[in-house]
């Protein structure tokens, strides 16, 4: 057997380091990586971790699936979550500035107080949703699914609810001045003692739908409906429920 030459290990061991290199950057390495800022763990499959109030802005989880995760209180302005499943997530009191969550899907994920001033939720499906208390100015929610959500003190100032799906949400006491509620779905929606008067898109049939009072200030121009106020929110409705 002929012996090896320097050449021949030379070349052996630049290629073992370039496959080290590949695997620690491959889709399969990033998602052993520690998270931290900047951290790519693109499509993902990290459930159930507790990274409350962990520095992680601009970390990208597109396509992740980090259901039942607790990211309470963390930094996570400029984060991506595209596509992501955000089932049960709690982001409660996070720092969500410009973060996206361009058509995530997370049922009963938690935003309580979190602050999303300026973040782009449109097309994200996030039924039943706790925005309580959150900061949502300026956010995207265009064609964003927030059925049964509870939408109670949040600031919507600005934010763009067209063709949003509000269906039997609670945006009591929230604040709306220059939100656009263009098509938006509002069937249910619980607007008592809201101040709807700068809104914009809103129409008489719309409002139909939904449940106002004596107290919820309309825009000029748009009639309150004859069937305010509606049955009390608060009796037991029978449709399906989930999980």
């Amino acid at each position: 057997m002929r012996p090896l030459t320097i050449g021949f290990i030379v070349a052996v061991a630049v290629a073992a380091g370039i496959a080290v290199a590949v695997q620690e950057w491959s889709p399969a390495g990033g998602c052993s990586r520690e998270p931290g800022p900047g951290v790519d763990w693109s499509g993902c499959n990290r459930q159930a971790l507790d990274l409350r109030d962990e520095g992680l802005n601009g970390m990208i989880f597109a396509g992740a699936d980090i259901a039942r995760s607790v990211l309470a209180g963390a930094d996570l302005r400029e984060a991506d979550f595209t596509r992501a499943r955000l089932d049960r997530v709690a982001f409660d009191g996070a720092d969500l500035r410009e973060a996206s969550f361009d058509r995530a899907e997370g049922p009963r994920a938690s935003f309580r107080d979190a602050d999303l001033t300026g973040a782009d939720l449109s097309k994200a499906i996030l039924p039943r949703g706790d925005f309580a208390g959150a900061a949502l100015s300026g956010v995207g929610f265009a064609k964003a699914d927030l059925q049964r959500s509870d939408l109670r003190r949040a600031n919507l100032e600005g934010a763009d609810l067209s063709e949003t799906m509000l269906a039997r949400a609670d945006l009591r006491d929230a604040r709306l001045g220059g939100a656009d509620l263009t098509k938006a779905y509002l069937m249910m929606a619980d607007l008592r003692g809201l101040d709807l008067s700068t809104a914009e898109g809103l129409t008489t049939a719309q409002l139909a739908e939904a449940c106002g009072d004596a107290e919820t200030r309309l825009p000029a121009g748009v009639a309150r409906p004859d069937s305010w106020p509606c049955r009390s929110l608060d009796e037991p409705v029978d449709d399906e429920t989930d999980g």
